[in-house]
Parts: C-alpha cells; sequence; structure tokens
C-alpha cells in the first residue's frame, strides 16, 4: 500500500488556513487559556486592541502580518495577576510557504514546565484530523 502523492499536495494546498488556526485557537480559550498578548515581529507593534473574542477573527488578523506572536496565558486571577499554578505560552503565526509545515500555520511556540505543552498537543491533534482525510488514506495498488 502507497500513499497518493498527487491527492495529498492537493488536499494540502486547499487547506483554509485562517479555518485551521482559528480552530486551534478555540481549542486554547477551551482549555482555559487567555490571550494576553498579540504583536508583529520583528517590529513587536503591539496590537491587541484588534484582539477579541472571536478566534475566527483573531486567525485573520494573525495572518493579515508575515509573522505574528500570540501569548496564552492560563490562570489569570484579575487585571493579568497571574495565580500561582499559572503559565504562559507563546505561538509564532506565519505561513512558511510549505503546505505540509503550514497545516496550521504555527512555526514555533514556547513552554514551561509549570503545565503541559498544550500547543503541541492540540497541534497534534488538529494535525492528525487534518490530514487523516480520504487523499491520506493509503491506497492499494
Amino acid at each position: 500500500m502507497t500513499q497518493d502523492t498527487n491527492l495529498i499536495d492537493q488536499a494540502l494546498r486547499n487547506i483554509d488556513y485562517a479555518e485551521t488556526l482559528a480552530r486551534f485557537i478555540e481549542q486554547m480559550t477551551a482549555r482555559g487559556f487567555t490571550i494576553t498578548r498579540f504583536f508583529t515581529m520583528p517590529d513587536r507593534y503591539d496590537l491587541m486592541h484588534f484582539v477579541n473574542e472571536d478566534a475566527y477573527e483573531v486567525a485573520y488578523q494573525a495572518l493579515n502580518y508575515e509573522h505574528t506572536n500570540i501569548t496564552f496565558q492560563y490562570g489569570i486571577r484579575h487585571e493579568g495577576v497571574m495565580e500561582p499554578n499559572s503559565y504562559r505560552q507563546t505561538i509564532s503565526v506565519m505561513l512558511t510557504g510549505d503546505p505540509w509545515c503550514d497545516v496550521i500555520p504555527i512555526n514555533d511556540w514556547t513552554f514551561s514546565n509549570r503545565g503541559p505543552d498544550a500547543v503541541e498537543e492540540i497541534v497534534n491533534a488538529l494535525r492528525t484530523e487534518i490530514l487523516v482525510e480520504d487523499a491520506l488514506q493509503p491506497k492499494e495498488v
């Protein structure tokens, strides 16, 4: 059994990057994370005024720039004050031009030993879910 690489390539090119990034953001917030920073690179312009509760709008705005970072924080007590068991994870959002890597356009992220690597868990789960479409199923030879 081999995989049909033409179908795989076509499936990867048909992925809606804003949709997959929005699904990622929704899952992070469902786990209890809050977006606490939204900024462009390399200038580090803080664009927090773009951020609202709509994951699709956040994803759209993040992809509007060549490179955007989004910081998610778990365990905010009030006004940004962190609880003792809280931690942050910052993702780097950028389209690399490689359809395989851009399934979810997160090219890097930080993690802390204070909590699980939620970004890796969600990215891996979403990538598996998205890539297990018909095009990625082995074909009979």
